[in-house]
This record gives C-alpha cells, sequence and structure tokens, in this order.
C-alpha cells in the first residue's frame, strides 16, 4: 500500500498506527496512487461501491445460519449449507425449526 500511496493508518488519519486489527489508510498526495485517480476524475469516472449490485437472493436473504446439537443444546453458525458436528455429542448439529 504504502509504494503507491496508501497509508495505513489505525485512525485514517495521519499518526494512526500503521497496524493492528482495524486498519484504514489514508491518501498520500502526489504518489502513483493519486496520480491514477487524478487521471480518472477528469473522465468523469467514479467508484461507488456503497450501490453497486451484489448476487444474492432478492430481499437480503441471511448468509448466516444457526445450528443446535438436539442432544447438549450447543450453537454454532455458518452458511445455510453447513455440514457441521457437534464435537462433544459426535452428532450433526441442524438449524432449528422454526416456529408456527
Amino acid at each position: 500500500m504504502k509504494s503507491i500511496g496508501l497509508q495505513p493508518s489505525s485512525t485514517g488519519a495521519v499518526g494512526g498506527k500503521e497496524t493492528g486489527q482495524a486498519i484504514t489508510h489514508y491518501i498520500l498526495p502526489g504518489r502513483p496512487f493519486a496520480q491514477a485517480y487524478a487521471k480518472l476524475a477528469v473522465t468523469g469516472w467514479k467508484l461507488n461501491l456503497q450501490s453497486a449490485p451484489r448476487p444474492g437472493t432478492p430481499g437480503g436473504a441471511n448468509s448466516k445460519t444457526k445450528f443446535t446439537c438436539s442432544s447438549c443444546g450447543q450453537n454454532a453458525w455458518g452458511k445455510p449449507d453447513l455440514a457441521i458436528l457437534c464435537k462433544p455429542c459426535k452428532i450433526q448439529m441442524r438449524e432449528p425449526k422454526a416456529a408456527a
């Protein structure tokens, strides 16, 4: 990142730590990233990730499913097609039945 002019920062501003669990960045003026963006900007190009279409089920279907062990009640979360075993009980965890 730094070689192209994107400075890692825990705060997103000058003085933030370069490492950690939550890192963002800021753009260094005059460096390759800023220069490339300037060339794109004069053409009217825009990057708008917030409104970009995303693949998936219309209506915002949940990407995580709760699985529960029918013996001990232990829970785990994962993709809907996950095959997961409860290690202590050695049985397959299942998606709980929806309440009627």
